[in-house]
């Protein structure tokens, strides 16, 4: 073979790569399951968000945000946790979050024992979103927008 064809067999596997990855889809196109670029414990001010959903059908909010965070991109936070659990928390009292902000924040709770009795270790650990803000009712919106 000479260095003509050698050349032609590397541009073509290189193009078929290529390619193949283009049409497959690469990691843009993957669906995110909460926020990318928030950090936690940190307060950030909403403009506003909205409820929608994504392909397997479950629901995410998708925030916006305003003031001095509006050049920040929409972030989408999972509805539920993987037990089911809401995640979503409205906080008014909270002298760290200031009104129309919101944040995540760690937790490790315990299951409530009902009536004196305990239904088993069901403790969790997990980020909550905590909003301080009035919050309307929202039903979904429609299908979210590109994985942020």
């Amino acid at each position: 073979m000479n260095a003509r064809s050698i050349g032609a067999v590397v541009i073509t596997a290189v193009l078929a790569i290529v390619g193949t990855y283009l049409f497959v889809g690469g990691p843009s196109q993957a669906q995110t399951a909460g926020p990318t670029d928030l950090v936690v414990g940190q307060a950030y001010q909403v403009a506003d968000f909205s409820t929608c959903s994504v392909p397997d059908g479950s629901l995410r909010k998708e925030w916006h945000f305003g003031g001095r965070d509006r050049s920040r991109r929409n972030q989408f936070t999972p509805e539920r946790d993987g037990r089911g659990r809401r995640i979503f928390r409205r906080v008014t009292h909270d002298s760290t979050l200031p009104v129309g902000h919101m944040r995540l924040r760690k937790v490790n709770e315990t299951d409530p024992v009902l009536e004196g009795f305990s239904y088993g270790n069901y403790s969790w650990s997990g980020l909550v979103v905590e909003y301080n803000g009035r919050v309307e009712r929202q039903s979904v919106v429609g299908p979210c927008g590109p994985a942020r």
